[in-house]
């Protein structure tokens, strides 16, 4: 999200009484107070990766008779900038 400059605000929500203790011995904070983006990515100089693994937003991996393809995105923060790319490997199996 601060890689492109976007804004994120959000709370945590716990499905049982393990989680949030799990959560009080992980966070040295206010665990019912709002997160905001810095909070989740203090770093300047951090990278988001992500490869497709099914539908959605990246397709997912294409497997082909003798090829896999895979998309793949990358987000520098420092730079504020997205690459995408798409990868053809050929199938060692």
């Amino acid at each position: 999200i601060r890689g492109l400059g976007g804004l994120f605000e959000g709370r945590l929500v716990f499905r049982s009484d393990e989680e949030e203790a799990r959560a009080e011995t992980m966070v040295n904070d206010d665990l019912t107070r709002l997160w905001k983006a810095h909070d989740l990515c203090q770093s300047e100089d951090a990278i988001f990766a992500a490869s497709g693994v099914c539908d959605g937003y990246l397709p997912g991996a294409i497997l082909g008779e003798s090829t896999t393809t895979t998309f793949n995105e990358l987000i520098d923060v420092s730079r504020k900038t997205v690459i995408q790319n798409e990868e053809v490997r050929p199938r060692t199996l």
